[in-house]
């Protein structure tokens, strides 16, 4: 049984700061950086339209506005949060932390901070309050606050099979999984990356013909509900499933659309259970696609607002698998504090995530402080009192969520 908790409540909320240490990025030696560049297979970098101007003369804002469209998202769920770095638009303010809207395509700043708009940022990723965004041109992964933007830091890549093309960070096991160059500079690598460690293990070589170095990608996500990668590939257009431990892949299937070689960004976004794509096609025109992974139809295509362009996506929104059980909801909570016990009274969902109505019984799991304090059968739809009796003087933590009872 596969669990997937939905959590309703917290009956404290503990603040912590966390110190971090601001370091200046250190002075980029251009030449150095430049040479080693012109060695490589350029093919497999993404460029920057903000590097090409003339890109802005091929649309226009009044022409965005009126052929957005809107996105069908498929589930209830309670958030559809994307946030992410853009790295270009019309408009020409971008450089940006943004939260994004799947439904409207637009978005909002977050914040900005100034070195973002020297360099040019291929990829990245969030972990534990903190921004990495990699830049090949510095030989760099720039440490920044998620909530603020502040620099925090950077880590140096060095050397080819450290310079990352695409990453998707699998939030569970702590690990990024990326596509770097190999030692050469001509080929790929499939890599294991620990942000804890900053030890890269290489899994598989994309060396050759009918390799990911002959078709190499555009995009890379993270499904944290079936546990494999998925990408986009440039000239053969496929949706490919990628096995995170062995780095093999299949072809899911031959997308309904054409993607340039300009800088991408895809997550998986569980409201929708689907890839949230925004992409740019061969006509230089920016998409938000809803992507099914299980079968690659493209579900919703919307034109992005001023033809903006990310780097770097990132959704907190808690993974759950289709056709799971919706979060229950605390209806009351009471609590004796001379006797320190209580009771809670709980609403037993009676739609599934997804919105189909449910019969039966579900398993409703109570916990305390993060530790399990009671499970039991209850019945769809149902109202159920649990008792919470002999705890330590003090504030805790009450979190309730359902699971299917098969």
């Amino acid at each position: 049984m596969k669990i997937f908790k939905l959590l309703t409540v917290s009956l404290l909320v503990l603040v912590s700061s966390m110190v971090g240490y601001a370091k200046d990025l250190p002075a980029i030696d251009a030449n150095r950086m430049q040479g080693k560049l012109t060695e490589l297979n350029q093919s497999f970098i993404l460029k920057n339209r903000k590097a090409n101007k003339d890109l802005t003369k091929a649309t226009s804002h009044a022409q965005n506005a009126k052929s957005a469209a809107k996105v069908k998202i498929q589930a209830a769920a309670p958030t559809s949060h994307i946030e992410g770095l853009q790295v270009y638009n019309i408009d020409g303010i971008y450089d940006e932390w943004r939260l994004f809207d799947p439904e409207t395509a637009e978005s909002t700043s977050l914040w900005k901070n100034t070195i973002l708009a020297n360099l040019e940022i291929n990829c990245g990723f969030v972990r534990d309050g903190l921004v990495y965004a990699v830049s090949i041109e510095a030989g760099h992964i720039l440490l920044l606050d998620l909530a603020t933007g502040e620099s925090m830091g950077y880590i140096e890549l060095s050397e080819y099979n450290t310079w990352m093309l695409h990453t998707a960070y699998d939030k569970e096991n702590d690990i990024v999984y990326c596509y770097t160059y190999d030692e050469t500079g001509d080929g790929m690598l499939y890599q294991k990356y620990d942000p804890e460690t900053k030890a890269f293990e290489p899994i598989r070589a994309e060396v050759g013909v009918g390799t990911l170095a002959e078709d190499p990608l555009v995009a890379l996500a993270y499904n944290p509900v079936d546990k494999f990668l998925y990408g986009v590939t440039l000239y053969e257009e496929n949706l490919i499933k990628i096995d995170p431990q062995t780095g093999e892949w299949s072809v899911v299937k031959k997308l309904d659309f054409q993607p340039s070689g300009y800088v991408q960004a895809m997550i998986y976004l569980p409201s929708a259970f689907s890839l949230s794509y925004i992409a740019v096609d061969v006509n230089e025109l920016a998409y938000h696609l809803l992507i099914d992974p299980a079968t690659g139809d493209i579900t919703s295509k919307t034109r992005m607002y001023d033809e903006a362009e990310y780097a770097i996506l990132y959704c907190p929104d808690a993974a759950v698998e289709q056709g799971a059980p919706a979060a229950p909801e605390i209806l009351s909570a009471e609590f004796d504090p001379v006797l320190l016990s209580g009771k809670i009274k709980v609403a037993v969902p009676s739609k599934t995530f997804d919105g189909v109505d449910m019969s039966g019984k579900l398993q409703m799991v109570v916990t305390i402080d993060g530790a399990e304090y009671s499970t039991q059968e209850v019945a769809v739809g149902s109202e159920v009192e649990v008792a919470i009796e002999n705890q330590a003087e003090g504030a805790h933590s009450l979190e309730v969520y359902c699971l299917s009872a098969n």
